[in-house]
């Protein structure tokens, strides 16, 4: 028996070494696998090495995460981005218990959703071996090992083995000369064979027509044969679950484009990995999770009337104070607790205030993100009303009425939004129509000249109830005040904007053209080629804009000496950043230009529109000017033609 153990534990460990040539394992090839199936588990001893072999100019490397999770790069280590690159594992890696340490390549998302995991556990104590399986044999064991063979066979059976070389064969055959008498007698044969194998054994019994023996009859117990063990065995499978239609708002933040969205997607993730492993881990385990956004708003507090509000809207500078973020979450994880759901892991680390307070701090620390690390709260995780649709749908299209808050239907979310009672409503339109009467006794009095300075103070600082405005991500359209009647009777909207924010890939204000079309020579205030008298007949006439120096020139006292010059300027396609007025069903004018606009510094403030690509707008409304040039915004190059006033000293 004992030397069947020695025989047995040779074999082990002359596979173990038949299993690691020369102290290295080869992992050929080191690449994606289609069904995100992880890499086998491997065993090795402190002293031995690793390689890996890809394709050449396949782009591939090799990390340590000794933390065994993709998401935790916590003091990860750099082995190579080479094929042929090696490690070879060192005391600081085992343990005589075995220590787990993850293989993986940070290229693309190859560790989540390639497959590129491969656990060693590495062993100290060379007396440990690692779990192997040895590959089974076509015949039967025997009861001791076998006998060495010998170099090559014998003509006959020997006690002893020849360990001498015969003569080496030669080119021609060798010649001998006959004699006259034969031979001697031949020589004796060697020793008789060897013995033959014991005789074989018995045929084996016939078997019997009935069992031997009856069975025992034993009476029934209360208690089992075998005692119970102490928890039973249970194997579980890796859950992987996604959650679709959470959501969660963030406060203080007025951005979330693609750059924010991903550092957003990662830092959460991060953060929910932590959370689990710390409170979770002993329970929790191969826990892995990704974040996905499906939709986001951003909700923008207003104050239009203000000096201060006006101007900021002017530059395109819109504050916000929160972003409500749709996402989809695919969590990963292993554990036999029935309490521990896929939901529950994905509210848990936002539940409690103090659970949101450290999920803030960790977002402003690790986000590396501008606009996320102005965070100052968040919600919980919620989900989405069932029905409500995944993108947001367009706003409409401005009209004339007084602007109110969306109502909860609009957007499909009864249960979450809140009516305004009915006298808020009144007090609101009512506030809304006596700013307007101070504005329409404003705007009456500037074109008199009967306005003082103490006049212009009071009106400035006339203000309405601050709005709050919901704006999709998709939306890019500024509300610059409270839009009003023409004349009594509805209509387009006064104020529009020309799309924006595209200039930065059309290379800029470089790519566009100001040219002069021709001065219309100096005039006083009686004489203007769109003159504020003609306006019925022009559709051109300025309206008041005092919170902007350029615009105050306009209307300077009587007898002031001007002139007019129209210039034409070609503009590229793509957006413009820029915002038409129509004040007083005049003339389209240009009330703001946005700071990277592609036409910036060509187009001013106060410029009035007359034409583009020589098609009449004089007498279009500020939404129908947005919507020509729109219209025109894939032609290689547009026509702006502009009246400019300047004043003659």
């Amino acid at each position: 028996m004992m030397n069947f153990s020695l025989a047995s534990l040779l074999v082990l460990l002359l596979c173990y070494a038949a299993s690691t040539t020369d102290g290295q394992i080869v992992i050929d090839p080191w690449t994606t696998q289609l069904s995100n199936a992880p890499y086998p588990q491997q065993y090795v001893l402190v002293g031995e090495t690793i390689v890996f072999i890809w394709p050449e100019g396949e782009e591939q490397n090799v990390w340590i995460y000794p933390s065994r999770v993709c998401f935790d790069d916590t003091d990860r280590r750099f082995v190579g981005s080479v094929p042929g690159v090696n490690y070879t594992f060192t005391e600081g890696d085992g343990s005589p218990t075995g220590n787990t340490l993850l293989f993986t390549s940070d290229v693309d998302d190859n560790c989540v959703n390639g497959g590129m995991r491969l656990r060693v556990t590495v062993y100290s104590d060379t007396d440990t071996l690692p779990p192997f399986v040895t590959p089974p044999t076509s015949s039967p064991p025997v009861s001791s090992p076998t006998v060495d063979v010998t170099i090559s066979p014998s003509s006959s059976p020997t006690d002893s083995v020849v360990t001498e070389e015969t003569a080496a064969p030669t080119e021609v055959p060798t010649t001998v000369s006959a004699t006259d008498a034969p031979t001697e007698t031949p020589v004796a044969p060697t020793l008789p064979p060897v013995a033959p194998t014991l005789a074989p054994t018995t045929t084996p019994p016939v078997a019997t027509p009935m069992p031997t023996s009856v069975p025992t009859e034993l009476a029934a117990t209360e208690d089992p044969t075998f005692a119970l063990t102490v928890v039973p065995t249970t194997t579980t499978a890796t859950k992987n679950i996604t959650l679709r239609g959470l959501e969660m708002e963030l406060f203080g933040i007025n951005q979330f484009g693609r750059t924010t969205q991903e550092s957003w997607m990662t830092t959460t993730a991060s953060y929910s990995t932590l959370y689990v492993q710390q409170q979770f881990g002993g329970i929790v385990s191969m826990f892995e999770t990704i974040y996905t956004v499906t939709d986001s708003t951003i909700i923008v507090t207003q104050a239009p009337g203000k000096r201060q509000v006006r101007r900021n809207l002017q530059q395109q500078d819109i504050s916000g104070d929160s972003v409500k973020i749709t996402y989809t979450q695919t969590l990963i994880y292993d554990t036999s607790d029935p309490a521990i759901t896929s939901n529950f892991l994905a509210e848990d680390p936002f539940d409690t205030e103090e659970n949101r307070v450290a999920y803030v701090n960790y977002l402003r620390n690790n986000a590396n993100n501008l606009p996320l690390s102005r965070v100052v709260g968040s919600t919980a995780v919620t989900v989405a009303s069932p029905g409500a649709p995944s993108v947001s749908p367009p706003t409409p299209e401005p009209t004339m009425a007084p602007f109110l808050p969306p109502s909860p239907t609009q957007n499909g979310n009864d249960d979450n939004e809140s009516f305004l009672s009915l006298p808020a409503i009144i007090g609101i339109a009512c506030g809304g129509g006596a700013l307007l009467i101070l504005f329409i006794i404003y705007c009456l009095y500037c074109r008199s000249g009967g306005l003082g300075k103490n006049s212009k103070k009071d009106a400035k600082s006339t203000s309405t109830p601050p709005m709050t405005v919901s704006v999709n991500r998709d939306d890019e359209v500024s509300t610059l005040h409270d839009l009003k009647h023409m004349n009594g009777h509805g209509g387009d909207q006064s104020i529009a904007t020309v799309d924006y924010d595209y200039s930065k890939a059309y290379g800029g204000g470089d790519n566009s053209v100001s040219s002069a079309g021709g001065t219309l020579g100096d005039r006083t205030n009686n004489f203007s080629a769109i003159d504020p008298s003609h306006a019925a007949a022009t559709g051109a006439t300025l309206g008041p804009f005092d919170d902007d120096a350029s615009f105050e020139n306009h209307y300077r006292a009587p007898g002031s000496n001007v002139k007019e010059e129209v210039l034409h300027v070609f503009a590229p396609p793509g957006k413009l950043g820029v915002v038409i007025d129509t004040p007083d069903n005049g003339a389209p004018i240009v009330h703001a230009v946005k700071e990277t606009s592609a036409i910036y510094g060509r187009v001013r403030v106060g410029d009035k529109l007359v034409a583009v690509d020589d098609e009449d707008c004089r007498t279009m409304t500020a939404v129908k000017v947005s919507k020509l040039i729109s219209r025109k915004s894939a032609n290689p190059s547009r026509k702006l033609t502009i009246v400019r006033t300047t004043t003659v000293d």
